[in-house]
């Protein structure tokens, strides 16, 4: 079973959040800002979902801590605010969402980041195939493409 750590200073939220986690067949824990780092330890999460905004630090500069310690980690920003993946270090964020969010939504999200995930695996094997994966339409972009356009061919998706 994949398990995603919730960190949000709100245990209100977290506690909603780990409800429709759990419906999707996910194992979820619940940490605050403080006991993030202790909660991988214990639990092994392969997904973390962390407020933006919390008392002690903004969940986007608590992403990069745990992608210098745990890389292998996926970290997922939310906010009850819209915003973009685009405004944050791509390098600590993985995806951005909005909550309140149903479990259609959030299923969508997580399946998105592993089949990124395996499609640039797949690449990373295969040394023949470089570029961007759409996250919209799952058309590979080549390289030479991907530096042309801000927004997918095919489908229109923003990159």
């Amino acid at each position: 079973m994949k398990k995603i750590l919730l960190v949000n200073d709100s245990k209100f939220e977290n506690q909603i959040l780990k409800d429709i986690v759990e419906s999707i067949g996910y194992s979820a824990v619940t940490a605050n800002e403080f006991d993030v780092f202790a909660n991988i330890e214990s639990f092994c999460p392969g997904y973390v979902i962390i407020n933006r905004v919390m008392k002690g630090i903004y969940g986007d500069e608590l992403a990069m801590e745990i992608k210098k310690r745990y890389s292998h980690i996926k970290c997922i920003l939310s906010s009850c605010d819209s915003i973009s993946i685009d405004e944050f270090n791509k390098a600590g964020i993985d995806a951005v969402i909005k909550t309140p969010i149903n479990k259609d939504r959030l299923q969508i999200v997580l399946a998105n980041i592993d089949h990124l995930q395996s499609d640039q695996q797949k690449s990373k094997e295969s040394h023949s195939v470089s570029g961007n994966v759409c996250m919209s339409c799952k058309k590979l972009i080549s390289s030479s493409e991907s530096t042309e356009y801000k927004f997918c061919p095919f489908c229109g998706h923003r990159l």
